[in-house]
């Protein structure tokens, strides 16, 4: 697990710096299954990945002090910020090493396998012939759901899966790095009504009261679309997803994933597979973790 505290006052806003939490659950999630659509298939089981080299990065942070480079950053941001931005980094400047991933965000650290490996299986959907090589199709592999599919079957000689649930948390903000200072020496930080509210609820007066009501305001049809300015940042937020690592790169530039045998095996073996709808928030969180076909 790693941790990072950054702060920055009044220079920078909550979207762009976050404290996160993260976690790297145990290996082996959701193999069982992976592993039966892959013997349907005629393939061999992913040995359980060993070594760094075919792992997920590790989640401790080498620097003690923020800015940290941990490359599960642009995954947490991108799970749990409404709008991330997308880096521009590759998985090899950003920590991942070369492999064919899946992914699927989740709803909650406890993954239905089964829907994972369905919506997965689902892309075969999307190839109206033999998965052709990265280079000759990058629009086709632009698309998250297609690269997992083709980790999901990876027909690589002794391949190795790194599968896990990521979990990563935003606690409830703070924007005390030290004790809070007299209103006077800091009005702007006391301008913001949730550090105001952080004095109130610990209150350390002498015999101190409260009135405490629920406000209710409504707001016509005819308003404006404007965003309300009840909405609470403070509250803490979590994000997670399913995501496997798979050991060789299956997705090559100049060769197709299959053989033409390797494919004919896997369409036969995907009769009557049932559809999973993944969260539109995949592809967010995908595409940040830049794993997508680069």
């Amino acid at each position: 697990m790693f941790q990072t505290n950054c702060t920055g006052g009044d220079e920078l806003s909550r979207r762009d710096v976050c404290i996160l939490r993260f976690s790297a659950g145990t290996a082996g999630v959701c193999l069982d299954e992976i592993n039966a659509a892959r013997e349907k298939a005629g393939l061999t089981h992913f040995k359980v990945a060993s070594d760094g080299e075919h792992q997920l990065p590790k989640a401790e942070v080498e620097e003690a002090d923020p800015p940290h480079t941990s490359p599960w950053d642009p995954v947490c941001k991108a799970l749990i910020e409404e709008e991330a931005e997308k880096p521009q980094e590759s998985r090899e400047s950003n920590g991942f090493n070369s492999g064919t991933y899946a992914f699927m965000a989740l709803e909650s650290e406890t993954p239905d396998c089964a829907a994972a490996v369905n919506h997965w299986k689902d892309a075969a959907n999307n190839f109206t012939t033999i998965p052709p090589p990265k280079k000759n199709e990058l629009n086709l592999y632009d698309k998250q759901q297609n690269v997992s599919f083709i980790a999901l079957y990876n027909p690589s000689n002794n391949a190795a899966a790194d599968c896990r649930v990521v979990t990563c948390t935003r606690p409830a903000a703070s924007e005390f790095t030290t004790i809070p200072p007299p209103k006077k020496n800091e009005l702007n930080l006391y301008d913001k009504q949730q550090n105001v509210s952080f004095i109130a609820l610990y209150n350390p007066s002498n015999n101190p009261a409260a009135d405490c009501r629920v406000v209710t305001c409504t707001r016509p049809a005819a308003s404006d679309n404007s965003p309300s300015n009840f909405r609470s940042t403070a509250e803490e937020k979590k994000g997670y997803a399913l995501l496997c690592m798979t050991t060789p790169e299956a997705l090559k530039d100049n060769e197709a994933p299959f053989t033409e045998e390797q494919w004919n095996k896997i369409k036969a073996s995907l009769t009557g597979s049932a559809s999973a709808v993944a969260p539109s928030l995949l592809a967010v969180a995908i595409a940040a973790l830049g794993l997508l076909a680069l």
